[in-house]
């Protein structure tokens, strides 16, 4: 076999791979239409910068989707236009809701199908240019051989350097624009970040007024409080709705004194268990914030100051609480022996976070305080004592 045979040899294998590879592409790109389980798409628009920019080539995977995804859909039964968007949630109807990162609202509501996840792009900078360099060097191999074989392959040869020079360019097309591209990596996680909110602590002001939910988002932007918070008991009753506002990773509820009110009634024990619930418009979807609370109530703190003839009652919680008491004073007669002087009964309602006092008469030796209040199905009863002289 002489050199020259060799030689051709070789070019037809090396034809064979180059055909063998760009029917391969070429059958990805045509994956949408064949229903094949992976597909390639070429982007075409702004929407979704600074994640994807026009020229970037997305590899789309048939796999169930999941919020926060990049998906791919068409718009036409023809499935000639599709749409690369991330998905942001799902309606009442379970059609899937759809954005572009640059866009400022949503897609229009449709009946829309997902057809593929995008799990990979490539920047338009790392696949354009060399993917013209290629078909370049390949054009310029079979012009050389057309040069070569003018007489007896030149209708072949003439129709592979115009199928090629075609393909050259559709893609000379895009590279004015990939060499204004940015330089992002190569990295699905990166390309396609899931965004995510994590939650840091929750704490009550200290006038109990409000509660401040500190959480940290990666890769998201908290926008608004969609609708109202809501607090459920942990049997799923409804205790109240109220506002909230977003403070830069902070969400602030305003709990307003009938939200403490029902968490008193539904009370069984010291410590009350509830939930938050909001709803969060993110700039890439929503977020159904769900937490966990509790609130440790406290008994009415009483004191005596024996010096100045006072009782304190402190109510450390943030509701009122109905009490009724028993002021008992006593004296000593002229010999010495221990006599009741006076016994009044009232009724207090101590404010939240309030401290009240009850002063004793003057002339009296003993005082006694007797103070009932009911919490949680069952009445406290406290008593104490002081004198004041000998």
């Amino acid at each position: 076999m002489s050199r020259v045979d060799l030689a051709m040899g070789a070019r037809r294998l090396f034809d064979i791979a180059i055909y063998i590879v760009l029917g391969l592409i070429a059958l990805l790109f045509l994956g949408r239409f064949l229903w094949l389980p992976v597909s390639l798409f070429i982007v075409s628009g702004r929407s979704m910068e600074p994640t994807l920019h026009i020229g970037d080539l997305v590899v789309g995977v048939r796999r169930e989707p999941r919020i926060g995804d990049v998906v791919v859909y068409c718009v036409s039964r023809s499935r000639i236009y599709c749409v690369v968007h991330r998905l942001i949630g799902f309606d009442e109807h379970g059609n899937p809701i759809t954005k572009g990162d640059a866009n400022p609202v949503p897609d229009p509501p449709m009946a829309r199908e997902i057809l593929y996840t995008a799990t990979l792009a490539i920047p338009r900078y790392l696949w354009i240019p060399p993917t013209v360099l290629l078909l370049g060097f390949y054009a310029a191999m079979k012009a050389r051989e057309y040069l070569e074989r003018e007489r007896l392959g030149a209708a072949k040869t003439s129709l592979e350097i115009l199928t090629i020079g075609i393909l050259i360019m559709w893609f000379a097309a895009y590279i004015v624009v990939a060499l204004s591209a940015p330089r992002q990596p190569l990295l699905p996680e990166s390309l396609f970040p899931k965004p995510s909110v994590a939650l840091v602590r929750a704490v009550y002001s200290s006038n109990y007024s409000s509660l401040e939910i500190i959480l940290r988002p990666t890769g998201v932007k908290l926008l608004a409080v969609s609708g109202v918070c809501s607090a459920y008991t942990s049997s799923g009753r409804l205790l109240a709705t109220f506002p909230g506002t977003i403070r830069g990773n902070i969400v602030v509820i305003t709990l307003p004194p009938q939200f403490w009110r029902e968490l008193l009634n539904s009370s069984r024990g010291v410590t009350t268990y509830y939930r938050i619930r909001c709803l969060i418009a993110l700039d890439k979807g929503y977020l159904h914030l769900s937490i966990p609370m509790h609130f440790t109530w406290r008994l009415l703190d009483i004191k005596v100051l024996e010096n100045q003839g006072l009782f304190t009652i402190a109510n450390p919680n943030p509701v009122p609480i109905n009490t009724s008491y028993s002021l008992i004073t006593y004296t000593k007669d002229r010999f010495g022996r221990t006599a009741l002087l006076s016994v009044y009964r009232g009724t207090l309602v101590l404010a939240p976070l309030s401290k009240t006092y009850i002063a004793v008469p003057p002339g009296v030796w003993m005082a006694r305080l007797v103070l009932r209040y009911r919490v949680w199905d069952e009445e406290i009863v406290y008593a104490t004592k002081f004198v004041l002289s000998s």
